[in-house]
């Protein structure tokens, strides 16, 4: 029996890196998934290679509506979501003193940008576990949180728990 039978996660950036390796995690410990990413071969690939427990939707998570139709299939294909696995935030860390950013030519308050992701999720009470996974070529840190139904900590203990043996 895996420490994720029956459990359904959505899982964004899995066409490479960590979302790929956590996918394939989430399928071995016995989750239903729906992967997601902006590269269709890459992600096609990988739900032919995961089988009937995983479904891949290409996806852009800056982008609003693909994320509600990401959300959507979840629930229409397996009933619900357990886990939500995404990036922390859209860009990468700031620099230390930095208060202004430029994202797709637009420009936004390093704080309000940086804390984008997960404002809702903490104002709501969701439990919500972020790792460092990897730094940009700048050196500076990449991260990505796990958000679980309220009450659920122990499925984002085993999650993690999952990630650091692997």
């Amino acid at each position: 029996m895996g420490r994720l039978d029956g459990k359904v996660a959505v899982i964004t950036g899995a066409t490479s890196g960590i979302g790929l390796r956590t996918a394939e995690i989430f399928v071995a410990e016995g989750a239903k998934i729906v992967i997601a990413g902006r590269r269709a071969p890459e992600g096609e690939a990988l739900a032919k290679k995961l089988g009937a427990a995983c479904v891949f939707r290409q996806t852009d998570v800056t982008v609003e509506a693909q994320m509600q139709a990401l959300i959507a299939e979840a629930v229409e294909k397996f009933g619900g979501i357990d886990c939500l696995f995404t990036p922390a935030t859209p860009i990468t860390a700031p620099w230390i003193g930095q208060t202004e950013i430029t994202l797709d030519g637009a420009k936004y308050d390093t704080r309000l940008l940086t804390t984008r992701f997960a404002r809702g999720i903490n104002v709501l009470g969701f439990p919500a576990l972020s790792i460092s996974c990897g730094s940009s070529p700048e050196g500076l840190p990449i991260g990505l949180q796990m958000i679980a139904r309220p009450f659920e900590e122990n499925l984002l203990l085993a999650v993690g728990e999952a990630l650091e043996r692997s």
